[in-house]
């Protein structure tokens, strides 16, 4: 029947590490330390939206893509709009491939949590939008507590 519990029950079991694919920031840290292996390329979904050609190019570079008439890592300007506008969010909200569109017609996605759709806005911060101020304080410190240790850049506490 899928998830039909509250929001609110939800951000505490994925603040628990309580979820599947938990605890989510064991998960980053885990591909954080490894981030200067060659097989190992680190971006952010805030990178993507600042700069998504950019990351294109990074990942072209990364891969080692070879174009005639190209430098390795290189894209001609019409590949790179193509894959600008192929990856862009307005594209992928609508890909079912990647939507998750297929998991509500699959009955997978209980009655009640039809009008929840996987991808929202596409916006850096939108979750402030979902969250209460107590969630976001909960969130806040359990980031916090998470990173500690560890030199990860890509948070600061107005996230």
């Amino acid at each position: 029947d899928g998830y039909t519990a509250e929001f609110g029950d939800f951000v505490k079991l994925f603040l628990d590490d309580a979820l599947p694919w938990s605890p989510f920031w064991s998960h980053v840290l885990s591909y954080w330390d490894m981030r200067d292996e060659p097989n190992v390329l680190f971006l952010t979904y805030e990178q993507l939206k600042k700069d998504l050609k950019g990351c294109v190019k990074q990942v072209a570079t990364f891969l080692g893509i070879e174009r005639e008439g190209l430098a390795t890592g290189e894209l001609s300007n019409e590949e790179l709009e193509a894959l600008e506008d192929h990856l862009s969010f307005s594209s992928m909200r609508i890909n079912p491939a990647v939507n998750n569109v297929v998991l509500d017609s699959a009955a997978v996605t209980s009655e009640a949590n039809k009008s929840i759709k996987f991808m929202r806005k596409g916006q850096v911060g939108d979750h402030k939008t979902h969250l209460t101020a107590e969630q976001l304080q909960q969130f806040k410190i359990w980031t916090q507590k998470a990173l500690r240790d560890s030199d990860f850049p890509y948070y600061n506490d107005d996230d």
